[in-house]
């Protein structure tokens, strides 16, 4: 199982648009790819020092926190999904989706085809978990309790139990703060270009954590404005999470694209995934979502993650 601290945007529980892509496995070079886009000048070339990365990384914290704090520590999380399309398991679902945590061990979803919540013939189907128990709520009102269900409820609960630890990660990793920590350095590995659906110009920026997966960034950049020889890093844009061929854990890319300030920060508002099963292998598209909302530290109340409408038993 891939370690907690790894950022896997599966903990959103979509898989979508399934299919092998025909992108190369070696699309974004490591250090000292010179050059930019079509009529776009080459950053100023410079000697790779890795001990630029936490410069890099911190640049980055700022440019999506908008020159405010950043959000080290987190206690609940809302992100509502313009659209989504996924399929996790026997789940396959193209519409839209919000999601609720809240530390240490809440979590709510919800699916629906329409966009609008209130739209006449609206149908929802929502799960919520609360530490070890969780409830199925149907569209029409029955709510099904997985918990004490026997093996397909302990697999389903173990499951969601599963992506509520990857939204946590998800969370941390779209402030981007919350990666900072004991036993986590930042090396700078120089500029790179990618091409093809990975194209722009980046600063790769490698997370490294003892005991972890390492995360490579791969961070746009502008030039500095005090010192226009310089380039600053901003957003990430891609993100790629080595796997390891000895557990059978895939390499995972994550495109962030077209991001917006929001109420609280900078968010991406598409985002697509792809997971490589093998070093050279061809990449499968697992994820496509339109995020219209993100919000943390809100407050969000615990009465979100109890089965409304439950009797007492069911509620046990």
């Amino acid at each position: 199982m891939r370690s907690p601290n790894t950022l896997l945007l599966t903990s959103l529980a979509f898989v979508a648009l399934l299919g092998l892509v025909a992108v190369s496995s070696d699309l974004l070079p490591p250090a000292n790819a010179r050059g930019g886009a079509e009529g776009e000048p080459a950053p100023a070339a410079e000697q790779v020092d890795p001990s630029h990365g936490p410069i890099y990384f911190d640049q980055a914290v700022r440019y999506i926190a908008d020159g405010k704090a950043g959000i080290h520590s987190l206690t609940d999380f809302f992100a509502d999904l313009h659209d989504v399309s996924f399929s996790v398991g026997a789940q396959r679902h193209e519409g839209h989706m919000r999601l609720w945590l809240k530390t240490p061990d809440k979590y709510r979803f919800e699916l629906r085809q329409k966009k609008n919540v209130n739209e006449p013939g609206q149908r929802i189907t929502t799960k919520i978990l609360n530490g070890s128990q969780m409830w199925i709520l149907h569209p029409g009102g029955d709510v099904q309790r997985m918990h004490g269900s026997g093996a397909d409820g302990a697999g389903a609960i173990a499951q969601v139990q599963d992506d509520r630890r990857r939204l946590l990660d998800l969370a941390r990793f779209l402030t981007l703060d919350g990666l900072k920590g004991p036993g986590v350095t930042f090396l700078n590995e120089g500029f790179t270009t990618g091409s093809g659906t990975f194209a722009g110009n980046w600063v790769r920026v490698r997370r490294r954590l003892q005991g972890g997966a390492d995360v490579v960034f791969y961070l746009a950049h502008e030039a500095d404005k005090r010192d226009p020889r310089r380039r600053r890093a901003t957003y990430p844009g891609v993100v790629k999470i080595e796997g390891d061929p000895r557990t059978n854990e895939p390499t995972e890319y994550y495109l962030l694209k077209s991001w917006r300030q929001g109420p609280q920060f900078r968010y991406p508002t598409e985002i697509q995934a792809f997971s490589q099963a093998r070093p050279g292998a061809a990449l499968d598209l697992f994820l496509h979502a339109w995020p219209a909302d993100i919000r943390i530290n809100v407050g969000l109340q615990s009465s979100l993650f109890e089965p409304p409408g439950a009797s007492p038993v069911e509620r046990k």
